[in-house]
């Protein structure tokens, strides 16, 4: 019995910690989920994070408690809206997944709080997106209940722990800011990870003010770095060209010797299997000669029946020099050859791009390089990803990419 009673006290020690505390792990836990997701389910994972995280948020602000009290010091409607809260975050955090219905489970949890008269009502937004090594400007405006906001730049904003940009402009209803990405170090963030941001909101009962009627409520949002485009298609396909092929050919050395006697004999130019000779070509080459031309030996080119000779002699010389000729035909043979070449092309493919690709020339292969520089072959002509549909038919690709201009339509 008594060590009964010495365990649950442990346990009630070990569990009366401070709301803080746990708020923060859940908080972590979201940040984990968006972390380690695979690269594909980084958006989705993102955005339903974003909606648990403005519950998580919305919770935190409730105007019937302080994060700094105890879990025991809760009442029975804050404790069960925590255990609820814990849950639902756990739950979400522990799937392969991102659940369907979480969205809405997120909005139905923050609906069912209890909201004092003067505290503010935020509506939960997307993440805010912007491209990687983009300085243009970024707006964003929060839509909610705002008819006790300080109006007051300094103490409305959005920071990031060290830097912080005041609002453009704020009515009953909404809250609007526009930025550089370098004013909140958004310039120097990674590619998609999501980087936490607060909304820093200062209420004001009262037309004086008056820091003792005031009250602060701080929601956290993610803000993510997107890839300019989704990277790249490598096109490769096959066409044919015909080509005339030339060879320049020789005969052996013929020896033609009149010193015994006048000698004459005929060479004619080989056959050569698949190839055409040019008769122009064919010449006979003189390597040594004995004599004079034409009076000790002599040659003339024939062509009869289609074949191309030539006839050489030598005469014999009694008181001087006999012909002497040692030769050999040259030639030149031509055959036209078609040949299949390769030709690759790149496409730099857009966010929301659909867009029909037809080609003169059968396809051979089909690269996908993405903006993390992954080549992925495309197999049987068909690609599924977040990023990317494909499918090739014949000698056309279909492509479409996600719309990532329609991440920030923030309600």
């Amino acid at each position: 019995m008594i060590c009964a009673i010495a365990v649950q006290a442990i346990s009630a020690q070990t569990e009366d910690v401070y709301l803080e505390s746990k708020l923060t792990t859940l908080h972590e836990k979201l940040d984990g989920y968006v972390k380690n997701s695979p690269i594909d389910q980084k958006i989705q994972r993102t955005e339903v994070s974003q909606f648990w995280l403005h519950a998580l948020s919305a919770y935190s602000n409730l105007g019937t408690l302080s994060i700094f009290d105890k879990i025991s010091n809760l009442d029975e409607v804050e404790l069960a809206a925590y255990n609820n809260l814990e849950t639902q975050i756990n739950n979400l955090t522990a799937a392969t997944q991102p659940s369907i219905s979480s969205k809405d489970s997120a909005l139905a949890f923050v609906a069912n709080l209890i909201v004092l008269k003067n505290q503010f009502k935020l509506k939960a937004s997307k993440p805010v997106y912007f491209f990687q090594a983009d300085s243009n400007f970024i707006t964003v405006t929060f839509l909610g209940e705002f008819p006790v906001l300080l109006r007051d730049t300094l103490a409305t904003y959005l920071y990031n722990g060290n830097k912080k940009v005041g609002y453009a402009d704020a009515t009953d209803t909404t809250i609007t800011f526009k930025f550089r990405p370098q004013q909140l170090d958004l310039d120097k963030a990674e590619l998609l990870t999501a980087t936490n941001l607060k909304l820093h909101l200062v209420g004001q009962i009262g037309r004086k003010i008056n820091p003792k009627k005031q009250f602060t409520a701080i929601y956290n949002f993610y803000a993510m770095a997107i890839p300019s485009s989704p990277g790249k298609l490598t096109i490769t396909k096959n066409s044919t060209a015909k080509n005339t092929e030339k060879q320049t050919k020789r005969t052996r050395t013929f020896l033609l010797n009149g010193s015994k006697g006048n000698l004459v004999e005929k060479q004619c130019v080989p056959n050569h299997e698949g190839w055409t000779l040019m008769p122009e070509s064919v010449e006979l080459v003189v390597e040594i000669s004995k004599g004079q031309k034409n009076r000790d030996w002599s040659f003339r080119k024939t062509n009869s029946g289609g074949k191309i000779c030539y006839t050489a002699e030598v005469f014999f010389n009694s008181t001087g020099t006999s012909g002497k000729l040692e030769y050999h035909l040259k030639y030149d043979i031509i055959r036209d050859k078609t040949e299949a070449t390769a030709n690759t092309s790149e496409l730099a493919l857009t966010w929301g791009q659909v867009q029909q690709l037809n080609f003169d020339f059968p396809i051979t292969e089909v690269l996908f390089t993405d903006f993390m520089g992954t080549q992925t072959k495309i197999v049987n002509g068909n690609f599924d990803s977040y990023w990317l549909q494909l499918k090739q038919e014949g000698n056309s690709i279909g492509i479409k990419t996600t719309d990532l201009s329609m991440l920030n339509n923030q309600h």
